[in-house]
């Protein structure tokens, strides 16, 4: 609920007829610690930066004056001086800035750092007055790779974000050729574990790389019968197979991947051969987290990249099975381009299953801090910024049930360039930097809610949501389905479009074409203890194979097959997994379709995909009973929701790394204060951005 910025102070300068004495110091000091000097029309997450800021009004502060502020008419003068400033700043043009401005704005930290990665690597960095403050004492003996390594690591979720944009100017070669391999290797790691992927970064740092430029892939040789005694292990290093495997049969690793896995996901960018695999690997993953996060969180992509990887850095030189493989790197599905979306499929694993799973990280808490001051006039800049910022299922996921949008592209003439240029999609959104209004900004509130109940990370095991769909996507769907036929009156709010663009496809494109319906819903036990329900006697009902048990006050509890024997000790069996003692006394049998469902006719009309529409319709009477209890609302029904929940009108700001909602302190209510819902998020690994309430 932060909504106040760091305001950081390089150099001060105090022209006094008092002495100079610590209690001076300590006085202007407590006075500019209290002093907004944030501009108005300024984005939250951006970073204005001004070169010298002189006293607008000489004379009217006071140092006599313990524990008081500035003189309003002071800091009234001040402030309209800032914005003079920052009406006026100069903003980088595919990351450069020219002639010597006064002060320079930055969209956000992404920007900022890919910026001074532009100037650190072409020794230009010491020459622009704006980096001074950053590169003040900053590793003066270590060299550009090392410079480079560290800003990136110290802002490793940044990574994705600023390798993108250093993508689209064109600049990203020369930034990344100058790591060295331990460097890009680094990053790499620091970047997967700040996204939560920690098990797979664990797992990539174990191979044996060497430096093999990138597009020259190699191919480990294998027996000549090609095949492997039964339980050796094949890639011990990643602890990921073993010949007994029946998933894998042996010609996959006497034919590896020789492409990298996100190339089919990744067509409208292409790696530059300039770099090596390394280095490659390292643009190419933070592309897939910026671009397809779900998709690189995809167990099938991760083994695929392992074997890439294990292919691509192997020492020894297969030309014939080289030559052999460029001709059938990807295998196209019949009828491909009449489909929404592609379906990935890597060679030789076209029905192969693999186990994985996402392991959560946690959250950093922010700091706020004023730098030591001193003279304000000259050298120094002042930098005024926003607050910087398990491996657990055993489920199989059949590879070919990938399926993640396609984006349209624009196509140079040059299909088979391999040169370095980013292509933009025709449907790219440019969001304002003054904000973008909404009616619906409740609705990101429920990110804080998703978190508190594990969604979607305790439905994994039988509907795949966590693998299978990204955290906006199934926000939107979320949203959707609670305010049910409401939404009518919000059809056309901006809210729709951010949170599709979050995820990487068109509006109005369908969602959720990952999910499968199993058959199997149980509604968690946590949930149903957080709700704190009076005794109730338990409704069930059987048809077309299929059991239902549901609470009297009006959620499901349990749909599963049918099994063999009587459904009564079914039902029982199920049940007692919520009350230990439960006996046929608390059943009641009732008409199937009594059941306490949702419409799912309603939501695939949305364009949700029909097997998320009925995992939708089976779990939002009980989400939406457990925000009833957390807000104390007299029902559940879509206009309480969306009375008391959702609307919320305001302004959000889009960057390459932050989410910021700015609405009015009087829009919030005080259940949802009370219930901890408009907490700020901050930054959230799984969300791929940093998410900020700011209450004005």
């Amino acid at each position: 609920m932060e909504s106040g910025t760091i305001t950081q102070i390089a150099n001060l300068r105090i022209c006094s007829t008092d002495r100079d004495s610590p209690a001076l110091r300590l006085a202007v000091t407590r006075q500019l610690s209290g002093l907004d000097m944030n501009p108005s029309g300024l984005p939250p997450s951006s970073v204005f930066i001004v070169r010298k800021l002189t006293d607008p009004l000489p004379g009217r502060i006071r140092s006599d004056v313990r524990g008081a502020g500035f003189d309003p008419m002071w800091e009234n003068a001040l402030l309209e001086k800032l914005e003079r400033l920052s009406r006026n700043a100069q903003r980088p043009s595919k990351g450069l800035f020219f002639g010597k401005p006064d002060a320079v704005l930055f969209n956000d930290e992404a920007e900022l750092l890919a910026c001074l990665l532009i100037d650190l690597t072409n020794g230009r960095a010491h020459q622009c007055w704006w980096w001074h403050s950053f590169l003040k004492n900053q590793w003066r003996d270590v060299d550009r790779s090392g410079q480079v390594c560290k800003f990136l690591e110290d802002k490793p979720h940044t990574i994705p974000s600023v390798l993108t944009l250093l993508t689209n100017w064109r600049q990203a070669l020369s930034v990344i050729s100058s790591l060295s391999p331990e460097h890009s290797s680094q990053i790499t790691t620091s970047m997967l574990n700040a996204f939560g992927l920690r098990d797979f970064a664990e797992r990539l740092s174990r191979l044996t790389y060497n430096e093999q430029p990138f597009g020259k892939s190699v191919v480990k040789k294998t027996a000549p019968d090609g095949g492997n005694p039964a339980g050796q292990l094949i890639s011990d290093d990643t602890g990921y197979f073993r010949a007994s495997d029946p998933h894998f049969s042996a010609s996959f690793f006497q034919e590896p991947l020789l492409s990298p896995p996100w190339e089919k996901l990744l067509d409208h960018w292409s790696i530059p051969t300039g770099l090596n695999n390394k280095q490659a690997a390292l643009l190419g993953l933070a592309l897939m987290l910026y671009t397809r996060p779900q998709a690189l969180r995809h167990p099938g992509f991760q083994l695929a990249m392992l074997s890439w990887q294990k292919v691509s850095f192997s020492e020894e030189i297969s030309l014939d099975a080289r030559n052999r493989l460029s001709e059938k790197r990807y295998q196209e599905i019949p009828g491909q381009e009449d489909q929404p979306g592609p379906e990935l499929i890597f060679p030789q694993l076209k029905s192969t299953d693999l186990a994985g799973g996402i392991r959560q990280e946690g959250k950093g808490d922010q700091k706020t801090d004023i730098s030591g001051m001193e003279d304000i006039t000259a050298k120094q800049p002042i930098t005024i910024s926003a607050p910087s910022v398990q491996l657990n299922s055993q489920k199989s996921v059949p590879i070919t049930e990938i399926h993640f949008p396609e984006k349209k592209l624009k196509r140079t003439s040059d299909e088979n360039s391999r040169s370095f240029e980013s292509k933009e999609t025709s449907s790219k959104i440019f969001w304002p930097d003054n904000g973008t209004p909404t009616r619906l900004g409740g609705i990101l509130y429920l990110i804080n809610l998703m978190d508190r109940l594990d969604i979607p990370g305790i439905f994994e095991s039988h509907w795949a949501l966590d693998s299978g769909l990204s955290r906006w996507a199934l926000l939107e769907c979320l949203a959707r389905a609670l305010l049910d036929k409401y939404i009518c009156h919000y059809k056309d709010d901006p809210i729709w479009a951010l949170l599709a663009d979050l995820d990487g496809r068109d509006p109005g494109d369908a969602i959720g074409r990952s999910v499968t319906d199993t058959g199997i819903y149980r509604l968690p036990t946590e949930w149903l203890k957080t709700m704190d329900l009076k005794e109730h006697t338990c409704l069930w009902a059987t048809s077309c194979n299929c059991l239902r048990i549901w609470y009297g006050s009006g959620f499901l509890l349990v749909e599963v097959p049918c099994r063999q024997g009587n459904p009564v000790d079914q039902a029982i069996h199920e049940l007692r997994a919520y009350f230990p003692l439960a006996s046929d006394n608390r059943l009641t049998r009732a008409p199937f379709g009594k059941a306490p469902i949702g419409c799912c006719k309603r939501l695939t009309a949305q364009g949700i995909h029909v097997d998320l529409s009925q995992w939708l319709s089976l779990v939002i009477p009980a989400l939406g009973k457990i925000i009833q209890m957390f807000l104390k609302l007299p029902s559940s029904t879509s206009h309480t929701l969306a009375k008391n929940l959702f609307t919320c009108p305001g302004q959000f700001h889009v960057t390459t790394t932050h989410i910021d909602f700015v609405t009015d302190i009087n829009n919030i209510f005080i259940s949802i204060r009370a219930a901890g819902l408009d907490r700020n998020p901050g930054w959230l690994p799984e969300w791929g951005r940093v998410v900020k309430f700011h209450f004005l």
